[in-house]
């Protein structure tokens, strides 16, 4: 087994005095699990990750530098992971430019040494048969912009290019197409001055109008429409 007691008692051939027990302990420390300690929702560009590493054992760290999370390829969590009591490390992963992951995932572990991760008896850390990957549903990471929004006049419900109106009996509407991804969806007739919230197509009454549009996703993502 990988921990044996041993008793020397006094009738024993190489007895001591009195007992004592001793403790063999031959078992590598594994990592046993990963926990994303950031909520769940979505990311933007310098956002940051925390992810927490459980070991199955108390372990040393002589260089906690030497370990790292891979998240997708060329991507890393920070160097200088915190070391939390003795069975947790606590990374750090900023996201980047141009990183999308729905949903995040570590997908390997690298290390330097094992050696430098080891417990008391100086096991050194067990990596082939460690957690080595792990999915954190809800965890979205998203640095891509949604579409510009689409700007569309109607007069008396049909789809019109002139910009000028000079029939009083019609009705001119302003009807804006947004990307699937906009949580927050706003139209300006006065050039961006005042915002507004747009629902549904909106009548215009007699005027002069600049409009513009913009929105947001989830993440934080804007954009916005042409003049």
């Amino acid at each position: 087994s990988d921990e044996v007691s041993v008793l020397f008692g006094a009738n024993s051939p190489n007895s001591l005095a009195g007992s004592k027990t001793l403790c063999i302990d031959t078992k590598r420390p594994k990592i046993e699990d990963f926990t994303c300690v950031t909520q769940k929702g979505d990311y933007n560009k310098d956002d940051k990750i925390l992810i927490k590493a459980e070991f199955d054992e108390p372990v040393s760290f002589d260089d906690p530098d030497s370990i790292k999370l891979k998240l997708a390829d060329g991507v890393y969590t920070e160097s200088s992971p915190i070391s939390i009591g003795d069975k947790t490390l606590l990374f750090t992963y900023i996201v980047g430019d141009n990183q999308n992951y729905n949903p995040l995932k570590i997908i390997d572990v690298e290390i330097e040494d094992q050696k430098l991760i080891h417990d008391i008896a100086g096991n050194s850390l067990d990596i082939a048969n460690s957690v080595k990957s792990k999915t954190f549903n809800g965890v979205v990471i998203d640095t891509t912009s949604p579409q510009k929004p689409v700007i569309t006049i109607k007069e008396n419900g049909e789809t019109v290019t002139k910009k000028v109106f000079y029939d009083q009996n019609s009705e001119i509407q302003l009807v804006i197409k947004y990307d699937e991804g906009a949580t927050v969806k706003e139209y300006s007739t006065d050039g961006g001055s005042t915002w507004n919230n747009y629902t549904s197509e909106v009548t215009l009454g007699n005027g002069e109008y600049t409009i513009k549009a913009r929105s947001k996703d989830a993440a934080g993502n804007s954009s916005e429409s042409d003049n």
